[in-house]
């Protein structure tokens, strides 16, 4: 049992470090982000924020909405935060030392875009195969879904779409203009669902035979 939890915990973190990668390289192609990262990322071109600290800001906002939701305190709920203080230091990183570089055209923005999908796919891929806690974005998804009685894919367009409209307001309110959100936000919405699924259809097996416990012999 502790092998497992053992395994299971690797394949998490490995999760968060490959949604850490996704979030940087999104932001970094200057074509927009994902529906997701919309709000952090306006904080963090406005605010002066860095983008870590900006998600980990709001992913804590999400968790308060959760347990405001549930009306109790949920312990998986509450677990969240430290995860998403670990992947507001891991995005953090990734921005200011090991990704100095960004798009500088619409053709390489476009390359970065589908490797940072891609990367984020398998981030959340390996999380949801864990079954650990699940980061923040996707917790208020779940809740959501239970609290409206409704399928997880409409509960995601719904907290997708009220994101999006949060973070239009928030750049028109706060500049005038339409922030974070542009034709990488389209790209976004449309490649993840397919690549989560070929990611979950290439590793599924590996993963659950990797975290199974090991018959004694």
């Amino acid at each position: 049992m502790r092998q497992s939890l053992t395994r299971r915990m690797i394949v998490y973190v490995c999760g968060i470090l490959f949604l850490s990668c996704g979030v940087v390289m999104n932001a970094r192609t200057g074509l927009g982000v994902s529906p997701i990262s919309t709000v952090p990322y306006v904080m963090y071109l406005i605010e002066g924020l860095s983008l870590g600290t900006a998600s980990f800001v709001v992913y804590c906002v999400f968790v308060v909405a959760q347990l405001f939701l549930v009306r109790y305190p949920d312990v998986k709920i509450l677990m969240q935060i430290p995860v998403s203080l670990l992947f507001g230091v891991l995005i953090d990183v990734l921005d200011i030392w090991l990704f100095p570089f960004a798009a500088t055209g619409l053709i390489d923005g476009l390359i970065m875009l589908v490797i940072a999908v891609s990367c984020t796919a398998l981030g959340v891929t390996l999380i949801v195969s864990a079954r650990l806690v699940p980061v923040a974005p996707d917790g208020m998804v779940q809740t959501l879904s239970q609290v409206l009685h409704c399928e997880f894919g409409k509960a995601k367009y719904l907290f997708d779409g009220t994101c999006l409209c949060i973070a239009l307001a928030y750049g028109l309110v706060r500049t005038g203009a339409v922030v974070g959100i542009g034709i990488g936000t389209v790209v976004a919405v449309l490649l993840s669902g397919g690549i989560c699924t070929f990611w979950g259809r290439l590793l599924n097996r590996r993963l659950m035979a990797f975290m199974e416990e090991p018959a004694n012999m």
